[in-house]
């Protein structure tokens, strides 16, 4: 008999309250920049840049291919752009690279229904992240913009000194975290990205679109439905 109310006490500890609240952690929401919260347009820069030196929007793909690089390196771009205006005989001033830089920070457009989707978790209070490839000049940008606020920590791989898919990436984002790969969901657009993160025991979402990430969150017990309370996530 008391072998039996032994077993009895035994089997009800597995499955008392403790037991199943040890099982449920609120998860890590990590997302990748490019291509699932923003996307970057360069059709006016293009367009800007093509009008003020009289060339076909062709050849402004070449040009706006060096300037990445120029501005990569973190050199000044005035010389730059004098430059190319010597080559097609035209001249810019202040103003033209006001304008330029006008056009950079409206090329970064807000995927439609992500921001409400982030502001959502925010609001229900999950631990939102990024661990983006996006370049320096791009991450100056968006950093400047503020686009980042919502997200601890960012991390870009120009400042980590390693890109996606390089496992070293998602090891770095992990230290920083402080939490185990299973409490994190990646979600990123690029497959190469999502197999790195499943080797590591992430559970990875591939990003299409907006709605199809509410539907792959529904699956996984979590409603954006703009409650402040947190959603238990079962691991």
């Amino acid at each position: 008999m008391k072998k039996i109310s032994f077993l009895l006490l035994l089997f009800l500890s597995l499955f008392n309250g403790n037991t199943v609240e040890s099982n449920y952690q609120h998860p890590v929401f990590i997302f990748d920049f490019n291509g699932v919260l923003y996307k970057k347009d360069t059709k006016e820069i293009s367009q800007f840049i093509a009008e003020s030196m009289d060339i076909d929007p062709a050849e402004t793909k070449a040009i706006l291919k060096h300037y990445k690089h120029l501005v990569d390196a973190k050199k000044n771009e005035k010389p730059f752009w004098t430059r190319i205006a010597n080559m097609y005989n035209k001249q810019i001033d202040a103003a033209w690279l006001e304008k330029l830089t006008q056009l950079n920070h409206r090329s970064y457009i807000p995927i439609a229904g992500m921001q409400e989707i982030i502001a959502s978790l925010q609001k229900q209070g999950y631990h939102l992240a990024i661990l983006s490839n996006t370049k320096a000049n791009n991450a100056h940008l968006i950093r400047n913009l503020e686009y980042d606020k919502p997200f601890f920590p960012v991390l870009f791989a120009y400042e980590i000194g390693v890109k996606k898919p390089n496992l070293k990436a998602y090891r770095i984002l992990l230290n920083r975290l402080k939490v185990p790969a299973q409490q994190c969901i990646f979600i990123d657009d690029q497959w190469k990205n999502i197999w790195a993160a499943q080797s590591l025991h992430f559970d990875s979402i591939h990003f299409h679109s907006p709605e199809q990430l509410i539907k792959e969150l529904q699956k996984r017990g979590i409603h954006l439905s703009g409650r402040s309370k947190k959603i238990s996530y079962l691991f």
